[in-house]
């Protein structure tokens, strides 16, 4: 699809003072609203956003600023990100968002990806590629490209599910199961488990297979069938990355939305409680000085965590929207900004490591911004991004380890690779994240599926990457169609 080339909105106009035009505390909302959104993540954000000139429209959000894992850091002219680092070319909703804001998304320079594996670095797509048929031969390499193509040509969202496709088997079993069935070698579990700890959470013996397909077709979206070896030679990543970010992050989108929302932002708004009353909602909370207040509204979107929403939408809840959202569990995540004077790794955009270690993931922090901002030649320092993981979703360590300890182990593990890290280091900030990703157990389609059916033509919308798929631009996609869905609701 083509886009239209607007002008591009850089970070500097994200500064302090000009990010966002909120309102602090419940009681600076409007006594009645035709729609309150509870969260400021990209999904309340953007809900908002679609309703903004056809309602009257709030959203509440707990801390002091919007975007949920969606954060990003600033040091000496450097933008890193503390949450979401990448997207796939923007479509649907997120398209909607970017080309109605003027952002301009710009693509991932190749290398895109290096794997460290066995000692050695394995750069870009066809480097991987040439890891795997290594490590496990042609055959399982082309069992794989099969598999994926077929099923990403029939991949379903949650809300489309149909358990009568031939891919509902996949929602039904593990990743883990599904290598079994297509009997591939150790070398695919080592490195889709990371990826998968890294993406979602979770270990492979956790997730839906089904829940795997968007991610592993998109490593392997152009990946073909080969005879032997020599066919994966040749230049590499030719037509780019397939990945995007912005200049300055993804928190450019998030920060544009707050902007224009303005006033119908409402930082520092901790949402409590919320019942119903004859025809009406009552939304009741506090602000972070305690200050109580509460609102009505028409409808209600609620655009939280699945465990937060439970806990103060009980009341306006279906008993089966309880049920299902009680099913889904979340991992913990965490980042480490790793702050030097030269490079610690600069080689690619993404280092994934092996698995096993604290971290899943290292990011060239300064990747993007150094190659499309003509002002990065003039920036001081360097920025490093490891990503923490849970061995699998149930271990919360990541939240009780104190940040001395997260960075020294996180140090420790970069050692293996580069020795001077320890003395390159001279500062690091972590990040942590206790609801990062709703994990897709096995059966997580089939409920959605249901549970996207119990929101139509109701007043009541969930909204959020826990009623998709965990990615920014499926959180994006269910605002829309939460806006959509209560909009109809509201006006018959």
């Amino acid at each position: 699809m083509k886009r239209r080339q607007l002008l591009q909105v850089m970070a500097g106009a994200a500064a302090a003072g000009m990010l966002p035009a909120a309102r602090r505390g419940m009681a600076a909302s409007p006594q009645h609203l035709d729609v309150a959104v509870v969260g400021g993540g990209i999904a309340g954000l953007a809900a908002a956003y679609f309703l903004k000139d056809e309602a009257e429209v709030a959203v509440f959000e707990a801390s002091a600023h919007p975007g949920g894992r969606c954060q990003s850091g600033r040091r000496g002219g450097w933008h890193y990100a503390k949450g979401t680092e990448y997207l796939g070319p923007p479509d649907g909703a997120l398209e909607r968002i970017v080309d109605g804001l003027g952002l301009h998304p710009v693509e991932i320079p190749s290398p895109m990806d290096v794997h460290f594996y066995g000692g050695r670095f394995h750069v870009g797509a066809q480097g991987y590629a040439r890891l795997l048929v290594e490590r496990g031969g042609v055959a399982a390499f082309n069992r794989l490209v099969r598999a994926l193509g077929r099923a990403a040509g029939a991949y379903e969202d949650a809300y489309e599910f149909d358990a009568g496709s031939p891919l509902a088997r996949l929602d039904d079993i593990t990743l883990a199961e599904w290598f079994d069935e297509l009997a591939l070698p150790e070398i695919y579990r080592d490195r889709f488990n990371v990826a998968s700890r890294g993406l979602f959470g979770a270990a492979i013996q956790e997730i839906s297979a089904l829940s795997a397909v968007p991610e592993l077709g998109f490593d392997f979206l152009e990946a073909e069938e080969i005879e032997n070896l020599e066919d994966l030679e040749g230049e590499d990543e030719k037509d780019g990355s397939g990945a995007y970010s912005f200049v300055t992050g993804i928190s450019t989108v998030t920060d544009a939305l707050a902007r224009v929302l303005g006033e119908r932002l409402l930082l520092g708004a901790r949402v409590t409680e919320v019942r119903r009353e004859g025809g009406r909602y009552l939304i009741s909370g506090q602000s972070a000085e305690g200050e109580s207040a509460m609102v009505s509204a028409d409808g209600v979107i609620f655009a939280a965590p699945a465990p937060i929403t439970l806990d103060i939408a009980g009341a306006v809840l279906s008993d089966e929207q309880r049920h299902i959202l009680d099913r889904i569990p979340y991992s913990t995540f965490a980042t480490v900004a790793l702050f030097s004077e030269s490079p610690i790794f600069d080689q690619a955009f993404d280092l994934a490591v092996p698995d096993g270690w604290i971290f899943t993931d290292i990011y060239d922090s300064n990747w993007v911004q150094r190659a499309y901002d003509d002002r990065a030649a003039g920036f001081a320092g360097h920025v490093a991004a490891a990503y923490l993981a849970p061995p699998g979703y149930r271990d919360r360590e990541l939240m009780r380890r104190s940040d001395a300890d997260l960075v020294a182990a996180t140090v420790s593990d970069l050692q293996r690779i580069f020795p001077a890290a320890p003395a390159l280091v001279s500062g690091s900030e972590v990040t942590r994240h206790a609801y990062a990703y709703p994990v897709m157990r096995p059966g997580a389609y089939r409920r959605l599926a249901r549970l996207h059916r119990t929101m139509i033509g109701s007043r009541v919308q969930l909204a959020g990457d826990g009623v998709i798929y965990p990615t920014f631009e499926a959180a994006a996609d269910s605002a829309a169609l939460a806006a959509e869905r209560i909009y109809e609701a509201l006006n018959g």
